[in-house]
């Protein structure tokens, strides 16, 4: 039930975020590692920096993060996240993440502007 309700929301947010801005995903490993918060978090700064709408799916899926929610979960969610944006951002170390690979797959069959964190 909670996914319907998060699904619910998404589609609530996306009737809000300017048509004139860019509306950047956040894709990268979150399996394995410790510190994808913070990660994702300094994505988004650099993104809001550079004048587009960064879309965080650590903080707004923070939910199912924490309810252990299984892979297809979690992207059912991410990828409805993904349609409200126009383009992509690529955290070092995506070629690592299942998910990540999804999005991007996604992404690309959609024409997204597909950027890279500068290394």
């Amino acid at each position: 039930m909670r996914i319907k309700a998060i699904l619910k929301k998404l589609e609530k947010v996306n009737e809000h975020i300017p048509q004139s801005r860019e509306v950047i995903y956040i894709a990268g490993a979150i399996s394995g590692t410790n510190d994808y918060m913070e990660r994702f978090k300094n994505a988004e700064n650099v993104i809001r920096k550079s004048g587009r709408v960064p879309i965080n799916p650590t903080i707004i899926s923070k939910p199912l993060l924490e309810a252990n929610a299984n892979h297809q979960q979690f992207m059912s969610v991410t990828i409805e996240l993904l349609k409200c944006c126009n383009g992509i951002y690529l955290l070092n170390g995506w070629e690592h993440s299942t998910g990540a690979k999804e999005e991007l797959r996604y992404a690309l069959a959609y024409n997204y502007n597909i950027y890279t964190e500068e290394k």
